[in-house]
């Protein structure tokens, strides 16, 4: 259990050119009036204008150019119709992954949902009946408490164990007493948000042994995966046993990573096939798995360039 933030460089090496650009960090840019929801949503939220708006989790640091260059060329075109996947988008996604996180992922494995927070709820949906629960570990990212209560489910509460030096760790005797038979699903924080943990392996492996024994599904939502630093190394869930791997559905994307949270291009990972066909069937029953015209060119070119 480590502390991780945002690891930012002032440089890109632009595949198109073949030279290396420089980010400018310091440009101050103009949000208000494009829809920007923590700037225009100021007045409703708290009651004034005049403050710095540190509640969404948005940057205000330009998007690459890379990728802004990628949705400019498609926008040449008159046409904005209906979209399919490049052929090598999920290898891509696999390859990313693999390369970053030393997660060996299969393309099978893998489908495109609408957003992480919409991910939680079709998992709520799909594996927790009305009368079953959902366990969260706060303090923690307030759409995971809100979420399953949306969906009219009850919400199991294992808050970590804050230490004297400000640091926290997950409370398994707790998780052990409040965990129950209609316990269904956990929502893992991964890297957790907030208090910036990087959750270490031992952690992981013995959350997911003891997920495993009470047959729950762990929601990894790694969606912070490639923001650590100061020697922190993210350690994705599934990837730490066989027992994590066929116990867990794992959700990541691009948004962070790149500043792209609008374009809204984000994916599922389930190893074990029972799981993944009974989450994906519902997915395509309801064309959940179908993107949107711009994520997939937003992601192959943050992703590959």
């Amino acid at each position: 259990m480590e502390t991780c933030g945002l690891e930012t460089s002032n440089l890109y090496f632009d595949t198109q050119l073949n030279m290396t650009m420089a980010y400018d960090f310091d440009i101050i840019i103009d949000r208000r009036g494009t829809g920007s929801v923590k700037y225009e949503m100021l007045t409703e939220m708290f009651r004034r204008e005049d403050l710095i708006p540190l509640w969404v989790a948005d940057m205000d640091f330009e998007t690459p150019p890379f990728i802004m260059d990628a949705l400019r060329r498609r926008l040449e075109h008159p046409v904005l119709g209906y979209t399919v996947l490049p052929a090598d988008y999920w290898q891509t996604v696999a390859t990313w992954i693999e390369e970053h996180h030393q997660w060996k992922v299969k393309t099978k494995w893998m489908t495109y949902i609408p957003g992480i927070v919409k991910g939680i709820g079709m998992v709520v949906n799909v594996f927790v009946a009305p009368d079953e629960k959902v366990i969260i570990q706060p303090p923690v990212y307030h759409p995971f408490r809100l979420t399953p209560l949306g969906n009219h489910r009850e919400v199991v509460y294992n808050p970590l164990v804050e230490h004297e030096d400000g640091s926290y760790s997950m409370d398994f005797d707790n998780l052990e007493r409040v965990c129950d038979e209609k316990c269904r699903v956990l929502i893992l924080s991964n890297p957790h948000n907030p208090a910036g943990i990087v959750w270490d392996r031992e952690t992981l492996v013995r959350l997911a042994t003891f997920c495993a024994e009470h047959h729950i599904l762990v929601v990894s939502d790694e969606i912070h995966c490639d923001m650590a630093l100061f020697g922190n190394k993210h350690v994705p869930f599934a990837s730490v046993s066989e027992e994590a791997a066929q116990c867990s559905i794992t959700f990541g994307a691009p948004s962070k990573t790149f500043n792209i949270a609008g374009v809204v291009s984000s994916w599922a990972v389930v190893p074990n096939a029972e799981i993944r066909k009974k989450f994906f069937g519902w997915l395509e029953a309801n064309e959940q798995n179908a993107p949107h015209l711009f994520a997939p060119i937003a992601t192959m070119a943050a992703l590959k360039e």
